[in-house]
C-alpha cells in the first residue's frame, strides 16, 4: 500500500502531467482540415450572425457536418474567452478531457481505493490518440462527447437500486446526443442493458424506463422543435442519412477497416500499458507452472459485478462499431475511460496472483513496473504531442502572414489547388484575423484577372482531406 502523503504527491504529478499533455503548445500547429476546421468555421459564423441554433458553413446551413448544436458551443465559448485563436478553438476540448480524467479518478477511487485510482488515471491521461487526434487537443465534438458519454455511464456502473442515477444518466445521454447525434446509440444500448440487469423486465420497470427515455428526449426534443422551425425536417433527414444509413451500409470517404481494426487502434493507444500487462501475464503463467488447461478458465474469469458491467459497456460499442461498414478510430474513444479502469484492474489482479506465489516481488510489481510503464507511455504521448504542435502548412502560413499586414484593408487570396474546392482548414484560417480576408477559388487565372485591391496567389499542393464526422 502507498501512504496518504505518497498518494497525494502522485496525484499532483498526474494532474500536472494531464494539464501539460493537453495545454502544452495548444495554440501552435495548424488547423486540421477535418472536423476541427469545420467546427471552427461554424462557431465563428454563429458569433458573427448571432444565430446559435443553426450551424452554417460559408454562410449556408451545413448539411455535410450535420451535428446537433451543442457540439459547436464549446468552440463558441472558447472564441469568446480567448479570441479567434487556436487556443480558443481547442480550449474546452482540453477541459473536457481533464473532467473525464477526474470522473475516472472518482469512480476508480470509490471502486478500489486511492492506489488503484492513481493507476487508472495514469493509464487514461496517457491515451495517445485521444489526446492528439480528434480529441483533447483539437477543436471538434469528440472530447466533449466522450466526457458526457463517460459521465452518463459512470452514474450507473456501480450496481444498486437508486433510480435517480438512471435519471441523471438519461439526461446526460440526451446532452451527448446533442453533441454527436446518433453516435449515442452505443450509449443507449449500454444503458438499456444495465437498466435491465438492475430492474428486470416487468410493467413497473418498463414505466421507469419510459420516464428515463422521456428525460433523455427532453433536451433533444426542445432543440429539434426549435431547429425544425428553421428548415423543417431537412437537417434531420441528412443527419440520419449521414450518421446511420451511410456509415452502416457503405464505406464513407475511404474510412474502411477489417475485423481487427479497433483491436489495432486500442493497441496503438495503449501500447506500453498493454505490453506491461502482457509481461505480467507471462510472469504469472510462468510462476504458476505446471499449469493445467483446466486452470485457465479460473485464471481469466471476470469476478465482480462492476468488472462485468465495465466489460459490458466496453464490448457494446466495440461490437456495434466493428459491424459497421465505415470505421474511424475516434469512434472508439468513448470506451477509453472504461478501458483504462479495466486495464488497471487486470494489472492489479495479475500482480496479486504473482505476489501470492512470489511475495518478494512486491516492490517490483507495486512500484517499479507501473512507474516505468507510465514514463514510457508518457514519452510516446509527448512525442506525438510535439510532432502535432510542430506541423506546418505553408498555405495557412501565407494566409496568416498576409492577414497580419495592414488590417484596415481587405485582401483577396486566390487558391491554385490540385483538387477542386477549398480545403476546410484554409477557410478556417481565413476567418481568424481582424483583417478581412476573401478566400477565392480560380487559382492563377482568376488572380491575374482581378484588379479590385491587394491580391495574393497560393499554390496549395495539399489535397482536401475528407471530413470524418
Amino acid at each position: 500500500m502507498i501512504g496518504k502523503t505518497q498518494c497525494a504527491a502522485l496525484a499532483v504529478i498526474l494532474l500536472c502531467t494531464a494539464c501539460f499533455n493537453v495545454f502544452y503548445r495548444l495554440n501552435d500547429g495548424i488547423v486540421a482540415s477535418w472536423d476541427e476546421a469545420r467546427h471552427g468555421v461554424s462557431a465563428l459564423e454563429m458569433i458573427e450572425s448571432g444565430n446559435y441554433l443553426v450551424n452554417t458553413y460559408e454562410g449556408e446551413p451545413d448539411y455535410y457536418n450535420a451535428k446537433p448544436v451543442l457540439s459547436f458551443y464549446p468552440v463558441v465559448a472558447g472564441f469568446k474567452l480567448f479570441g479567434k485563436t487556436l487556443l480558443g478553438l481547442r480550449f474546452f476540448s482540453a477541459v473536457a478531457f481533464l473532467l473525464t480524467a477526474a470522473a475516472v479518478a472518482l469512480f476508480a477511487l470509490r471502486y478500489r481505493g486511492p492506489t488503484f485510482a492513481l493507476l487508472a488515471v495514469g493509464i487514461f491521461i496517457t491515451s495517445i490518440r485521444l489526446i492528439t487526434r480528434h480529441g483533447a487537443r483539437t477543436g471538434d465534438a469528440d472530447a466533449v462527447f466522450v466526457m458526457l458519454y463517460a459521465l452518463s455511464l459512470f452514474s450507473v456502473l456501480a450496481p444498486g437500486r437508486g433510480f435517480h442515477r438512471y435519471l441523471l444518466a438519461a439526461f446526460l445521454a440526451g446532452l451527448a446526443f446533442l453533441s454527436k447525434s446518433f453516435h449515442t446509440a452505443h450509449l443507449a444500448v449500454s444503458l438499456v442493458l444495465l437498466f435491465v440487469a438492475d430492474y428486470g423486465v416487468h410493467a413497473r420497470a418498463i414505466g421507469r424506463g419510459a420516464v428515463c427515455a422521456a428525460l433523455a428526449a427532453l433536451p433533444v426534443g426542445l432543440w429539434a422543435y426549435l431547429r425544425m422551425g428553421y428548415d423543417g425536417t431537412s437537417f434531420f433527414e441528412q443527419m440520419l442519412y449521414n450518421d446511420v444509413v451511410r456509415r452502416m451500409s457503405v464505406v464513407v470517404e475511404g474510412h474502411n477497416g477489417g475485423l481487427y481494426y479497433y483491436f489495432i487502434k486500442i493497441l496503438q493507444n495503449f501500447p506500453v500499458w498493454l505490453g506491461g500487462l502482457a509481461l505480467l501475464l507471462g510472469v504469472s503463467l510462468r510462476c504458476a507452472r505446471p499449469l493445467a488447461v483446466k486452470d485457465l478458465p479460473g485464471m481469466f474469469r471476470v469476478r465482480g459485478a462492476v468488472s462485468r458491467r465495465l466489460l459490458l459497456v466496453t464490448a457494446v460499442p466495440f461490437v456495434m462499431l466493428t459491424c459497421s461498414t465505415s470505421k474511424l478510430d475516434w469512434y472508439m474513444y468513448p470506451t477509453f475511460p472504461f478501458l483504462s479502469i479495466l486495464l488497471a484492474e487486470a494489472g492489479v489482479c495479475l500482480a496479486g496472483r504473482i505476489l501470492r506465489l512470489r511475495p518478494a516481488a512486491r516492490p517490483l510489481l507495486a512500484v517499479v513496473l507501473p512507474v516505468l510503464c507510465f514514463i514510457a507511455q508518457e514519452a510516446v504521448t509527448l512525442r506525438n504531442i510535439v510532432l502535432l504542435a510542430a506541423e506546418r502548412d505553408r498555405s495557412q502560413e501565407i494566409i496568416r502572414e498576409t492577414a497580419q499586414r495592414d488590417p484596415a484593408t481587405p485582401v483577396y487570396i486566390f487558391v491554385e489547388a490540385k483538387k477542386n474546392g477549398l480545403r476546410q482548414s484554409l477557410v478556417m484560417a481565413s476567418k481568424m484575423y481582424v483583417r478581412k480576408v476573401y478566400l477565392l477559388p480560380g487559382g492563377k487565372k482568376a488572380h491575374d484577372a482581378f484588379s479590385g485591391g491587394e491580391k495574393v496567389l497560393i499554390y496549395d499542393q495539399m489535397q482536401p482531406p475528407p471530413s470524418g464526422t
